[in-house]
Formats: C-alpha cells, sequence, structure tokens
C-alpha cells in the first residue's frame, strides 16, 4: 500500500506539523479584545462604579510613562502587567455629580481610542457627557469603553440622585 518513499514523506510531514504546532504554543499570547454586556437599568449599570457624573473635556493626552518601552514589555511578558498599550488621561469639568465625590474636575487614565478593541475611548475636548469610572489600584480613577454610558443622563440622574 505505502512504499518506504512515502512513509519518509509522511513521517516528515507529520514531524513539520509537530513541530509548527509547538513553536506555536511556545509564541502564542493571550487575546485581548472588549465585551460589553448592555445593564437592565442606569441603576444596575451604575452599581460597581465608584464615580458618575457628567462632565465637561477639558484636555486629552498621552499619559507619560516612567518605564521604558522595553521595560514594559519585559513586564508583560513575565505576566507582571498589560501589553505595550498607551494609557490616556482625559481631564473633565465636572458640571454634576450623581454617585461619589469627584471634586470640581478630575483627570481618568483609561485606554485610548486607537485601541478600541481592547475597550479603549476617546473623548473629544468640549463635549458633555455622562462618565462612570472605577478607582485604580495605582491611585487614581479610570475608565473605559464598558463604562461609557448606555442610558440617558436624565437616567443617571433618577436612579442615583436623591
Amino acid at each position: 500500500m505505502f512504499s518506504p518513499h512515502w512513509a519518509a514523506i509522511w513521517s516528515g510531514m507529520v514531524f513539520r506539523v509537530f513541530l509548527v504546532s509547538l513553536l506555536s504554543l511556545l509564541i502564542a499570547s493571550p487575546a485581548i479584545a472588549c465585551s460589553c454586556l448592555r445593564a437592565e437599568s442606569a441603576a444596575v449599570h451604575s452599581e460597581s462604579y465608584e464615580l458618575v457624573f457628567l462632565g465637561t473635556v477639558i484636555d486629552s493626552g498621552e499619559a507619560r510613562d516612567p518605564q521604558s518601552f522595553w521595560q514594559r514589555n519585559w513586564d508583560w511578558m513575565r505576566g507582571r502587567s498589560g501589553p505595550d498599550f498607551r494609557d490616556t488621561i482625559t481631564t473633565f469639568q465636572v458640571d454634576e455629580t450623581f454617585k461619589g465625590a469627584p471634586g470640581r474636575n478630575i483627570a481618568l487614565r483609561h485606554l485610548g481610542g486607537e485601541y478600541g478593541a481592547t475597550c479603549g475611548v476617546s473623548f473629544p475636548p468640549g463635549r458633555q457627557l455622562v462618565i462612570l469610572a472605577y478607582p485604580r489600584a495605582e491611585g487614581g480613577y479610570s475608565t473605559s469603553l464598558c463604562a461609557m454610558a448606555q442610558f440617558s443622563e436624565d437616567d443617571y440622574r433618577d436612579a442615583l440622585v436623591d
């Protein structure tokens, strides 16, 4: 049925498939994606956030990171942090507070909009919107695509303001 010639070809192909599979496992990294669930109400949506406010974007720009590009990637490969995504810091003027005490102005650290598949978000200066934010382990607050308002300003006001 099989000649010795075909056996040699077959074993060579099996070895190559095995080698490619092994290399794929060694260099594979976890996939990063953003998937946001729709909440049933503004009250339910805001439960897991410490701050909810109506704010106007004052400024937005890339965060200055004290670590080098190589150090951030080395930490990521060792599982100490995320990949080399650039954080953005957006400063908001707080126009109305629905939950928490953000102060008059607040700076939120978040992934920029160019990283939308990983929950990044952009805030154009001058725009007024409802912001939901959560505390960062390093201090300060953050937001993401999943923290964007899913309901109207009035829905959040009615659900959160006494």
